[in-house]
């Protein structure tokens, strides 16, 4: 027999011990018996007569229940069965305490479920590679200047990285947006990315079905391609292979669709349709593309950095202002997708390590009262032959009993955290999932393996120290006394839960404060219908942006009909709503001048944008169709971020400004002739940053892949987006609307806040409810340990006012250097949250002196029910009761 198979016999063999032992036993009998009558036989042929030969076998086979232990010790059976006792003895004690195992089953799933909730989250956003091939060599390329320590790229410096990278196997750029759909039951809006050919052989991706972008699809001249994702494929396409190859009307027309991505394929994020696309863009400012790259193996990303950097100085030295990075910053790819989650997520696991040690010190604690009271009972089975380890291994079987059957309750609970969060946990993690896995059983199995020992072994160290002694003493043993050591485990629970509580306080009071922040418009009662149109009708041959007259009218007649329904006061349009996520941006000149000046948000307004947002006019005039109008001199209005830059002091109204990397009036310049308030352009927590507004009556062929139309209501929304959606249907059938709530885009920029500041709250409110129960639980214990003593005090003459202020002195003795410790462990740990604050600092004073106040009530609340309990105490029953 081979070693492997007799590993499987063995294996095979000690199985059946466990779960067949009475065919085990049948078996050993039988072997038992033929050895015996084997050896009677013998005996016989060597004369002895039928009786004394069986005798002498029995004697020299030392008795039936010796031989059977003997082969049991041969077979290796001796601790598969040893275990399995400990195991139906933990389960029949444990039943025997059901108030106690169902306690500890809760805290246990609680404890360890959000653990391994977070914990998959952290996996799945830190600690998973990416799911392409060898994904430690992609990077993203940033250019760089002394202002923005990452900016996007602009096409022609792109063409650079891609000429004389020599680090790189592969390179491409992408740039995120949306593409309308045409020919199913209503035209739709897709996400899409505008991909460089080689886009897909960098991320080492092949389709699922056709091809990727072959090397010259993309530029100008060339037929539209585009490949989609697995998802697009099914709901719009109703997964028909034979669509490869056929052509589909996207964005400009007829789109030939070359490919369909594997399922789970999302980079970036969300998109559905990847369209091939060559910029040939001369300018080099126009900072339009994120870059994706593929390191040659053996070359790091500090080593390509290095290799770039001469490079685009040379290019800085020889084009001066026309050109505004000065070098390129290399960065992973997965750190540059999880950098935005790790801190969050970091802090989140953190928290949830503590309320886990909360949960630990508090069955810790509940283990060692227990325990206690068991002592007579340990003691007995010690002067019965128990040895000390023997004991132990009982009492840690149970613990692991128990923290087993926890984590199992846990793993169902991590699972409907995650089903119950799923979109919310989102904003935290940017490309994988959260999931149900081996891993994350993995980390389940051990959490629960180190939280039975670390549980189990106090306890059974404690309680098997003396047992002599425990079974020398009177049936009510040795668990009397004052808290003693347990008070340390009460501070312990007390100053991990404030560390806690102090953290959500933090969390909440930034939230508060950020929710407080003026975001420059007015939100309520605004409806948001997102429109874009399709290029076969509005575009122009040739160029990526509208027909200017097609698409002005369209705009035009859209919100002369919206104006015309009941219930609504203002509307307007804009190219890039506050909030939103769309940032573009564009390098500028003043005066005449040749040089950039500075750079600024670009946006696309019609005259009534502003009083439909709630935008104040500050200075100058607003924007007018009677004098702004197509041929007239072009126009502009700033925001006060703006002016405060460029114009300090002085006035900006009357100077003029042209953006030569912008739309297709390059060498056109614009007057400003207003100042309008500033508007949260990238987040309530972020300083508004310059904006140009520019009338869609000048510049409207922007327009054409997309703009926001504002409907201001005079009453409830809910009943005005169906009419909205009709009369965008009404004025063009084929031009796809989604309808939303713009007060839903402010509450869900702070979406990542929100759930975090949620999540924290949560463990924080756990983490002081075990501390609660923890520290009754003790007292209550103390106080019923300490009747005959309580009851001789009473007996003496002591008032109850004096017995139950005993009992708080005692609790507050465990409670305040618990509070104590909580807080300067608070000092140290609120640094990490440094990042995720706003509004409030992280040594905030109110913070921590309201949690230290709230958590001593708390104690104080949770001590009040046991010291009543000591005040009625009868002492004659007590002192009889010993």
């Amino acid at each position: 027999m081979s070693d492997l198979s007799n590993l499987r016999h063995r294996l095979t063999r000690r199985l059946r011990a466990l779960f067949d032992r009475g065919a085990l036993e049948r078996e050993l009998d039988e072997e038992l018996r033929f050895h015996l009558e084997m050896e009677v036989e013998h005996l016989m042929r060597q004369g002895l007569s039928a009786e004394e030969a069986r005798a002498r076998a029995q004697r020299e086979f030392g008795g039936e229940a010796r031989a059977k232990e003997a082969a049991r010790d041969a077979r290796g059976l001796r601790v598969l069965e040893d275990a399995g006792r400990d195991v139906r003895l933990a389960l029949r004690s444990l039943r025997r305490s059901p108030a106690y195992t169902a306690v500890a089953l809760l805290t246990l799933a609680l404890g360890i479920g959000a653990t391994v909730a977070v914990f998959s989250g952290v996996d799945a956003a830190l600690l998973r590679p990416l799911p392409f091939p060898d994904a430690g060599q992609l990077v993203v390329l940033h250019e760089t200047n002394r202002k923005y320590a990452e900016m996007h790229f602009a096409g022609a410096n792109f063409h650079e990285v891609e000429e004389h990278g020599t680090g790189l196997a592969s390179v491409a750029t992408y740039g995120e947006d949306t593409v309308t759909v045409l020919g199913g039951m209503e035209p739709r809006r897709s996400p899409s990315a505008l991909v460089s050919p080689r886009f897909f052989d960098v991320m080492g991706i092949r389709p699922l079905l056709g091809r990727g972008f072959a090397s010259d699809e993309g530029a100008k001249g060339q037929p539209p391609a585009a490949v989609v994702s697995h998802r697009f494929w099914q709901q719009v396409l109703g997964g028909d292979p034979s669509w490869v190859g056929r052509t589909l009307r996207l964005g400009s027309g007829e789109t030939r669709v070359v490919g369909v991505m594997p399922q789970g394929f999302q980079f970036p994020a969300g998109v559905d349709v990847w369209l091939a696309y060559v910029d040939t863009n001369p300018h080099r400012t126009a900072h339009n593309w994120s870059v994706v790259g593929r390191l040659r193996p053996g070359v790091t990303p500090e080593r390509l950095g290095v290799e770039l950097a001469p490079r685009f100085a040379s290019l800085k030295a020889e084009l001066g202002t026309e050109m505004d990075a000065e070098g390129v910053t290399v960065t992973p790819l997965q750190t540059f997708l999880s950098r935005e989650s790790r801190t969050p997520l970091l802090v989140l696991l953190g928290s949830v390590g503590l309320v886990l040690l909360v949960a630990c010190v508090n069955l810790t604690s509940a283990g060692l009262a227990r325990a206690q009271a068991r002592q007579r009972e340990l003691a007995i089975r010690s002067a019965l032959g128990a040895g000390r380890g023997r004991l132990l291994r009982q009492l840690l079987v149970e613990s692991l009993v128990l923290s087993f059957a926890g984590g199992a309750l846990g793993v169902g609970i991590a699972v409907a955290l995650l089903h119950l969060l799923g979109a919310g946990v989102s904003p935290l993690s940017t490309l994988a999932a959260p999931t149900l896995d081996g891993r994350m059983l993995g980390f389940a199995l051990a959490v629960s393996l180190l939280t039975g020992l670390a549980v189990g072994s106090a306890p059974a160290l404690h309680v098997t120290r003396d047992l002599r002694g425990a079974m020398a003493q009177g049936p009510s043993g040795t668990g009397g006394g004052r808290l003693r050591g347990r008070a340390v485990l009460i501070s312990a629970e007390v100053a991990l839960a404030l560390m806690l509580l102090v953290g959500a306080g933090l969390l909440l009071k930034s939230l508060n404060a950020l929710l407080g922040e003026d975001p420059g418009f007015r939100p309520e009662r605004v409806l948001m219908a997102e429109v874009s149109l399709p290029e076969s009708r509005y575009g122009k041959e040739g160029s990526p942006y509208g027909d200017g007259d097609r698409v002005r009218d369209f705009y035009e007649r859209l919100t002369r009909e919206l104006r015309a329904l009941p219930g609504v006061e203002s509307v307007g349009v804009i190219n890039q709503v506050p909030l939103s996520g769309m940032s573009m941006t564009s390098g500028f000149m003043v005066d005449d001048g040749t040089a950039v000046a500075g750079s600024a948000g670009y946006h696309i307004v019609d005259t009534n944008a502003f009083a439909t947002l709630g935008v104040p006019l500050l200075r100058g005039r607003a924007l007018s169709e009677e004098e702004d109008r197509p041929g007239s001199p072009h126009v502009a209005l700033i925001n006060r971020a703006m002016a405060e830059r460029y114009w300090p002091g002085s006035d900006p109204l009357g100077h003029r400004i042209r953006l030569p990397g912008m739309d297709a009036h390059k060498t056109e310049w614009m007057t400003v002739v207003g100042v309008v308030g500033d508007m949260r352009q990238d987040g309530l927590d972020a300083a508004p940053k310059p904006q140009l507004f520019v009338p869609q009556s000048q510049r409207p062929e922007r327009l054409m892949a997309g703009a926001t139309v504002l409907v201001r209501a005079a009453g409830p929304l809910a009943e005005l987006g169906p009419r909205v959606r009709a009369v965008v249907r009404a004025t063009d059938p084929d031009a796809p609307v989604e309808v939303s709530f713009m007060a839903d885009l402010v509450t869900g920029s702070v979406a990542s806040r929100r759930l975090l500041a949620v999540l924290i709250t949560g463990f924080a409110s756990l983490a002081l409810f075990l501390a609660a129960v923890g520290i009754y639980g003790v007292l209550a214990y103390s106080v019923a340990q300490r009747q005959r003593e309580l009851g001789i005090r009473m007996a003496l003459g002591a008032r109850p006012g004096a017995v139950r202020a005993m009992v708080l002195r005692d609790a507050m003795r465990a409670v305040l250097p618990g509070v104590g410790v909580g807080l300067a462990g608070a000092l140290a740990l609120t640094r990490l949250l440094r990042g995720l604050l706003y509004g409030v600092s992280e040594t905030d004073p109110s913070t921590f002196v309201g949690v230290a106040l709230a958590l001593t009530t708390v104690a104080l609340a949770a001590s009040w029910i046991p010291s009543r309990r000591a005040t009625q105490v009868d002492p004659l029953l007590a002192i009889k009761g010993d």
